[in-house]
């Protein structure tokens, strides 16, 4: 295959969450979705670190994040609510996530870096 130079790079990658089982003692329950990511520019991350870290602490930790919201732009129907009907993507439901608990945050962390390592994702069943 030939090397395709974008601008933009828009691509699905897997992401997996364990999340403590609420019924077993020391279990997880493996959950996946496949999140949507844009990739950022170097130029893009370098500015939004030097712009973060220019801010009092307060401000910094309040949008410690913020690279994950700008690189997340979608998810697919395989996140759903508590009626168990998929859930559409929104910034505000992203935030909620990240807000949420550590294994959301872990999960999609987790994801982004793969997909920019140039492995190929765990192919579940």
């Amino acid at each position: 295959m030939k090397f395709k130079l974008t601008r933009e790079h828009i691509y699905p990658w897997p992401v997996k969450v364990n999340v403590p089982d609420p019924d077993k003692a020391g279990a997880i329950i493996e959950q996946r979705f496949n999140m949507t990511f844009r990739a950022m520019p170097l130029d893009e991350a370098k500015k939004l670190d030097a712009e973060i870290a220019a801010l009092p602490e307060a401000e910094r930790n309040a949008r410690q994040h913020d690279m994950l919201r700008q690189v997340c732009v979608g998810w697919d129907d395989q996140v759903i609510g508590d009626d168990n009907k998929p859930v559409a993507f929104t910034p505000a439901l992203l935030d909620e996530m990240l807000e949420l608990h550590s294994w959301y945050r872990i999960g999609l962390y987790s994801a982004y870096q793969e997909s920019l390592t140039g492995r190929a994702a765990e192919l579940g069943n």
